[in-house]
């Protein structure tokens, strides 16, 4: 993904592209990589809705980097996700945050 292709909003207005280089930290795949926002809004839910009634993958804490973004997430209604196959189009990983830079520094940590 490139800084052209990459339109990361926040509220406020766009991210610089300096900003998005340091920000987003993309764990090795060998298939697909996603980054999505706000995916709960594509179904006319708010954040809270969208996690406590929603999948395991949006419920389960193992799927939020810290308790603390997953209510941040309910508080603020943002909600990050990074979605990728690291070996095989069949095993993933998913893991949220309210923050963008939470959920890449977790991910720089657990997965680089």
């Amino acid at each position: 993904m490139t800084n052209t292709d990459a339109k990361i909003m926040r509220e406020g207005g766009e991210m610089r592209e300096s900003e998005m280089d340091e920000a987003i930290f993309i764990p090795r795949h060998e298939a697909s990589f996603q980054l999505t926002h706000n995916s709960h809004k594509d179904v006319y839910e708010t954040a809270a809705q969208f996690i406590e009634g929603g999948d395991d993958y949006h419920g389960s804490l193992d799927n939020w980097v810290s308790p603390e973004q997953r209510q941040l997430a309910i508080d603020t209604g943002s909600i990050w996700t990074a979605h990728w196959y690291p070996d095989t189009p069949i095993g993933f990983h998913v893991m949220h945050a309210a923050e963008l830079s939470a959920l890449s520094a977790y991910l720089r940590e657990h997965f680089a």
